[in-house]
């Protein structure tokens, strides 16, 4: 029974009156409470008053109007001890009630050890709960009467009861007691969810019929539709209008279209936003880019109504003009955006027609332009559009063919992979899609440009064109290969077991996808004899990769190391492959301290790398050889040098390096060391850098040159000329690091200049060439005046930040030297220079681009190229 704030602390309710503390009272009833629980929030209410709350469907604390997610109670046992301690200090109770809770008959208590098994439980009292708990305890038999309490739907009721009882016996929640209340807890919340999720679900079916029964937002009447078609086998679109839209009973939409405009016809479709029949373009303007998709109007008297719209991508755009590629594979550049005027709906009518649109004539860059796409991301670069794809079919007796058709979309997938869509064929348009692939079986992508044509010879695959009644369009492209060869006649056997002598190459307009849709036809293809079919090569006959090149053999690459000079990094070839084109693409792995992918193009006279020849060549004066070095700017910290043997006794070679050092080397080297299976382990950056000069190991990668000029010397200074600031002639500074006598009979020089690239550069060798300047040291010319010099510069317009210029003396008093030079200024300068900057051992890396610019012209260095006597007045 409920009990007032004010309690009295005699029996029967009389005597004084004792004020509760405010928080023993419920903040619901405002009354004592005798059974203080605590929510999730921290609140203590009285069980039976929060229990109403929940009951009446709120979930917020009651005080903070907090939102509770978990609506759990816990018994607050301080709180109750509090208040039954403060009852005792008061005197509060009702003494009569516990006489009579003494006095109750031993006959009830009996009944009630055995009544509850035969009531409800929502008609249980406190004996007979206290009966239950005593008697099952521990057991499963809780379970019986937890399902039963179910059975008969327990709600709120039940569960104030069983709490009520619960405190009057003084029990605390026992397991029994907890399991009960759960169960009867989890029920209500599944039947309260189960509500809840039907109702959401009739919310939902009524959002979606509501929503089928709205036509989709693109449908508008009298908005433009472009209703797709084809003239002269080329893919275009017609001018149309919406004139009404329905749904159907699927739930899809019909509509209906007056196309084109100056014929009109009504055209029924069934709504998609990507119909292969019909589009729709966006009323917001797009963004033009490169690689966008756009649609614009052209002449086209096969057309209907003598005009249609035809569709490209953007390949160029400056901001105010876009370069189109249509589907038809022409190209035409236009302004955008175009006229307003010319693509408003209300006037184009009038606008768009035949006449206005052929009085453009040449002055294409009016015609108006419509973004339908914005640019994608670039797809690879077989997928273009307007490229011809052909599409395998079957044709007579099931032989294997394939349908021409155009690429007229793709896009890319959530996996990275390409789709795009092909109409084939041609003369019955038809979408159809693939996943893009390199080797595909159920499309084939010829090469579309002429730099991509692939080799015609014996063993190579060809489709040709031929008249076949079993597929659509009534011809279609067979597959064979070449079994003979003349260079103008190609004789193909082909899948069919037919063989044919066909011209190659057909003519031009054939195989230009701009015009065959014209010429290949089924009168076309009907019309042509064997000898004038038109044939693409699709795959190159199999070569044989070159000898000299095995997986796995020493490639050395050119590189550069300390101070600029050219070297060659150890590597391995990982990788052969045959081009499109017939050429062999090289993939090697250097250096091996740091492996790296290099990708070079075979040739039998490499600039960029070197393979060592296979077997070894005879080692005497002249020969070209490789030594290793360390080097701590190159990769790895050592690499091979290049050199040419000057002097050969039969144990020794004394080789003039490149950077015209001179080293004498025993010959052979030890065997391991060269084996590429072991130098790996052997030639490393610790061993190389302790390796003694005449150990060290040598590789003869070029037979002797004989008859060589005797200035020809590996390491040489070679001035090279180029132009400065201003455009003033200069010559930059470069060393010899090759020469050959070449097919023409003449000796051709290598030069790397400037230093500090790689670059490699070839002339022809003359005594008085005019475009290198060859200085020798030991043929060093007199000094004087009309001597011609080169002093060298600081200049950040030349290729390596400096440069020599060229000038005459003008005044010369045996120590100084004055010169005039091409550009016009006066320097005074000593000579002889100083030994270090012009003796080409060091002057790799003390003449730089820091170096010179900071120099006092006094200082600078100076190198006589031609005496006085040979010099002009």
């Amino acid at each position: 029974r409920r009990r007032s704030s004010t309690m009295s602390s005699e029996e029967g309710g009389e005597g004084p009156q004792v004020e509760a503390p405010l928080c023993f009272l419920c903040p619901i009833s405002r009354e004592l409470m005798n059974n203080p629980v605590m929510n999730m929030v921290g609140q203590t209410y009285e069980f039976e008053s929060i229990s109403e709350w929940f009951a009446l469907g709120k979930r917020s604390d009651p005080v903070t109007r907090q939102p509770l997610n978990d609506t759990r109670l816990v018994p607050n046992i301080a709180i109750r001890s509090q208040i039954l301690e403060w009852k005792q200090q008061n005197n509060i109770g009702n003494k009569g009630e516990d006489k009579d809770a003494k006095k109750t008959p031993k006959k009830e208590k009996k009944e009630g050890k055995e009544s509850w098994r035969n009531k409800p439980m929502a008609k249980w009292k406190c004996i007979e709960v206290q009966a239950f708990i005593t008697q099952i305890g521990e057991s499963d038999v809780w379970e019986e009467y937890a399902d039963k309490a179910m059975n008969e739907k327990v709600d709120g009721v039940i569960l104030k009861e069983l709490s009520s009882m619960e405190v009057a016996t003084g029990f605390g929640f026992s397991k029994l007691h907890a399991l009960v209340l759960k169960k009867a807890m989890d029920k209500l919340q599944a039947e309260r969810k189960q509500r809840e999720d039907e109702e959401a679900k009739q919310l939902s079916e009524a959002a979606s019929n509501l929503a089928k029964s709205m036509p989709p937002k693109k449908l508008k009447h009298g908005i433009r539709v472009l209703v797709r078609t084809q003239s002269s086998g080329r893919v275009c679109h017609l001018e149309g209008r919406l004139r009404s839209f329905s749904r159907r009973s699927d739930g899809r939409w019909d509509i209906q279209v007056d196309a084109p405009l100056l014929a009109p016809k009504r055209r029924t479709f069934i709504y998609s936003d990507n119909s292969s029949e019909f589009m729709i373009p966006p009323e917001e303007r797009l963004q033009m880019g490169v690689g966008a998709r756009v649609i614009g109007p052209f002449p086209d008297l096969s057309a209907e109504g003598g005009w249609a719209w035809y569709e490209g991508d953007v390949k160029a755009w400056d901001g105010q003009k876009a370069t189109v590629q249509y589907t038809d594979g022409c190209t035409w550049v236009a302004r955008y955006p175009a006229s307003s005027h010319m693509l408003d709906i209300d006037r184009s009518e009038q606008l768009l027609s035949l006449q206005s649109l052929a009085a453009l004539g040449k002055n294409v860059e009016k015609v108006p332009l419509i973004v339908i796409r914005e640019g994608k991301k670039r797809a690879p670069d077989p997928l273009r559009l307007g490229t011809r794809v052909l599409v395998r079919s079957k044709g007579t007796n099931d032989t294997g063919c394939f349908l021409e058709g155009r690429l007229v979309d793709w896009k890319e997938l959530k996996d990275g992979k390409w789709e795009f869509a092909v109409d084939a064929p041609l003369l019955d348009p038809k979408r159809h899609t693939f996943v893009y692939e390199k080797d595909s079986s159920a499309y084939l992508i010829p090469p579309h440009q002429k730099h991509d044509d692939l080799k015609i010879s014996v063993g190579a695959r060809v489709v040709g064109t031929f008249d076949d009644k079993a597929v659509g369009g009534g011809w279609a492209w067979f597959e064979g290969e070449v079994t003979a060869w003349d260079g103008t006649h190609a004789t193909v056997k082909y899948n069919d077991g037919s063989e044919w002598t066909t011209k190659y190459p057909p003519r031009e307009q054939v195989m230009d996808i701009r015009h065959s849709e014209d010429v290949l036809s089924l009168s076309a293809v009907e019309k042509m004899d064997a000898a004038n079919i038109a044939l693409i090569v699709i795959k190159e006959a199999k070569r044989d990769a070159p000898k000299e090149m095995k997986i796995g053999m020493r490639v050395l690459v050119r590189s550069s190391g300390m101070n600029s000079r050219p070297c060659l990094m150890e590597g391995r070839l990982k990788e052969l492959k045959e081009r499109r084109d017939g050429r062999w693409q090289l993939t090697v792995y250097a250096p091996l301290a740091n492996p790296k992918p290099h990708t070079f193009m075979y040739s039998e006279n490499p600039s960029s790398y070197v393979v060592p020849p296979d077997p070894e060549l005879k080692m005497e004066v002249g020969v070209r050889v490789v030594g290793c070095f360390g080097d701590g700017e190159a990769e790895g910290k050592w690499a091979w040098y290049e050199g040419d043997v000057t002097a050969w006794d039969g144990t020794t070679a004394t080789v003039e390096y490149t950077d015209s050092t001179i080293w004498k080397t025993q010959y052979p080297s030890r065997r391991e060391m060269l084996n590429i299976e072991e130098s790996e382990k052997l030639l490393t950056r610790n061993t190389v850098q302790s390796l003694h000069p005449a150990l060290m190991p040598l590789l003869i990668i070029r037979e002797a040159k004989k008859g060589a000029p005797e200035e020809l010397r590996l390491g040489k200074r070679v001035l090279v000329r180029s132009t400065g600031a201003n455009g003033a002639p200069c010559l930059l500074e470069g060393r010899l690091v090759d020469f050959d006598v070449k097919e023409d009979e003449k000796w051709h020089i290598v030069v790397n200049a400037p230093l500090g690239s790689t670059k490699r550069r070839e002339f022809v060798y003359d005594v008085d060439a005019t475009e290198y300047v060859i200085v020798s040291p030991e043929k060093e010319h007199k000094m004087g005046v009309d001597s011609r010099v080169v002093g060298c510069f600081g200049d950040s317009q030349a290729e390596g930040g400096w440069a020599w210029y060229e000038g005459v003396v003008v005044g010369w008093d045996n120590g100084r030297a004055t010169v005039v030079y091409t550009d016009g200024t006066t320097w005074t300068s000593r000579y002889p220079p100083e030994e270090r900057y012009v003796d080409i051992k060091q002057s790799e890396g003390l003449l730089n681009r820091h170096s010179v610019s900071g120099m006092n012209p006094e200082d600078m260095p100076l190198i006589v190229i031609s005496p006085p006597d040979n010099s002009p007045s």
